[in-house]
């Protein structure tokens, strides 16, 4: 079995396109985007949510989240530092292995398919 890695990016909900085409160029189709969000050094903002206007603390960010070969991990992180790095994105990159990962509609622990994270493109 190959070794998987989770690959969990954290970024301005603005960019999700931005970085979503940099990924697709790059050979990676299997992706899953949560909305989420954080405090951090920033000082605390006023916005409008669900119909009301509220202060917070807490500021929007999107978490893209792959699992991945092993092989495709520095690829990976490679293609999301040059997208943010050459247009001034804050992002936050973590890497967590997967001990397992197996598909409950079928039962199979899945091939290159998904842990290449490029459906239908070889690693």
């Amino acid at each position: 079995m190959k070794t998987l890695k989770l690959v969990r990016a954290l970024f301005p909900p603005d960019k999700i396109t931005i970085i979503t085409r940099a990924l697709e160029e790059n050979g990676f189709f299997r992706m899953f985007f949560t909305p989420v969000e954080g405090t951090g050094t920033q000082s605390p903002s006023s916005f409008f949510a669900c119909r009301s206007f509220r202060n917070s603390n807490l500021l929007p960010w999107i978490q893209l989240e792959m699992v991945v070969d092993y092989s495709r991990v520095d690829d990976l992180i490679a293609t999301l530092m040059d997208t943010c790095q050459t247009r001034g994105i804050d992002i936050h990159i973590y890497i967590i292995p997967v001990e397992k990962a197996i598909r409950i509609g079928n039962g199979e622990i899945p091939d290159d398919s998904l842990a290449g994270g490029s459906y239908g493109i070889a690693a």
